[in-house]
């Protein structure tokens, strides 16, 4: 791999024999010690490993997927892999992977979808876009399976504090907390206004002067 970046302009003589000498003290991978140094990012070593392993890139412009495909894997474990199944054949699944040698992702997807895995490549901005249009997972679709989730808080005062923490640290309150903000952003919206009411939690994004209403939390989720 190193050859194939000084060939390629990424990488000069005298950073990767620095490299390979760490690597001779530590034992840790080339492409690792390479990032730490300064020396390249993360996107450049994988593309870099890509090449060299001769993995296919995948484009997901103008790329339909089936809906089976998509089953195979949970849209929470897709986004926190970073990958996204992009076609089954008899026992094999297809998956376009932001880094193709995340053993850990690619364990994850066999298990999950009971099948070989085929890698392939996607850079990251492009696997997620396409991951949020195919999905769906935007917030509305995550407050209605909020909505479904019974719970309350309900507690005296000697432990009202620690239910409170609790509810605010639930995976499912953090992912809607990040989403919000993510379509804010996508939005373009200056700020983000959260309105609690008697019956209704209510968030509001301002764009261009003007507040928009979004999808309304679960009233539930107010404390948090």
């Amino acid at each position: 791999m190193g050859q194939l970046l000084i060939e390629k302009g990424k990488l000069a003589e005298a950073e990767l024999e620095e490299a390979l000498a760490l690597q001779q003290r530590r034992g840790q991978r080339l492409g690792e010690l390479l990032c730490e140094l300064g020396h390249l990012d993360r996107q450049t070593v994988i593309e870099a490993l890509v090449e060299q392993a001769g993995v296919p890139r995948f484009n997901p412009e103008g790329h339909e997927i089936a809906a089976e495909a998509l089953a195979a894997i949970p849209a929470e474990i897709a986004f926190r892999h970073r990958v996204l199944p992009i076609g089954i054949h008899n026992r094999t699944l297809r998956l376009a992977m932001a880094d193709p040698f995340d053993r850990f992702a690619v364990e994850a997807a066999r298990v999950l979808s009971g099948k070989r895995i085929e890698r392939h490549y996607c850079p990251e901005g492009e696997l997620l876009e396409a991951s949020r249009r195919l999905y769906g997972s935007t917030v509305a679709r995550m407050i209605a399976d909020l909505d479904t989730v019974p719970g309350k808080v309900e507690a005296g005062e000697e432990d009202l504090a620690s239910q409170l923490q609790e509810l605010a640290r639930e995976p499912s309150v953090v992912n809607l907390v990040n989403l919000v903000i993510l379509e804010a952003v996508e939005s373009r919206a200056s700020d983000i206004h959260v309105e609690p009411f008697e019956k209704v939690l209510k968030v509001k994004y301002r764009i261009d002067g003007v507040l928009h209403e979004a999808s309304p939390p679960p009233k539930r989720l107010q404390p948090a």
